[in-house]
């Protein structure tokens, strides 16, 4: 039977108690008492040991996002690639928050201007693995401009003629 369990009773469950038989859930500390009964050919008919199973966090890949260039668009979005990620993240402006900055929900970048910046994507803390972080650079190019055409427009008059002018 599982004793104590530290820092809550979310670190392990006793899948059979015949055998012992343990789930581990999460990081954290369980004693665990077994017993052994004997026949009467033994002294003692029964012994009790207790056993203290201390569960460390993973090894994990660190997180990483490759840097990305893009070309100016008003109003764009921007959704960084994070690979390896064990748990929620989010995104902190380093340098260039005239030129990114983060959308209201936190899971995109807003395209502000033209220009480099450096951001910082980091997992919220995490219980069974060490939170990972890590930098890349975003690029920001000029968009090119609308092509304007001649265009030659053929009309017959009539009142109140009026041509929108569009570019």
């Amino acid at each position: 039977k599982i004793l104590r369990s530290e820092p809550d009773n979310e670190v392990a469950e006793l899948l059979n108690p015949e055998t012992g038989l343990l789930l581990i859930h999460n990081v954290g500390q369980v004693t665990v008492e077994a017993t052994a009964t004997y026949s009467d050919a033994f002294l003692n008919k029964q012994q009790v040991a207790q056993f203290v199973v201390d569960v460390k966090q993973g090894q994990r890949q660190a997180i990483s996002v490759a840097n990305i260039a893009k070309t100016y668009e008003d109003g764009g979005r921007i959704f960084p690639q994070v690979a390896h990620a064990r748990g929620d993240y989010g995104y902190r402006i380093i340098n260039g928050e005239d030129v990114v900055a983060k959308t209201t929900d936190g899971e995109a970048l807003l395209i502000k201007g033209v220009g480099s910046a450096e951001v910082e994507a980091y997992e919220y803390d995490l219980r069974n693995y060490p939170a990972s972080k890590t930098r890349f650079n975003i690029e920001i190019e000029r968009a090119p401009h609308p092509v304007m055409k001649d265009v030659e427009m053929s009309l017959t008059y009539q009142p109140k003629l009026a041509i929108p002018m569009a570019f």
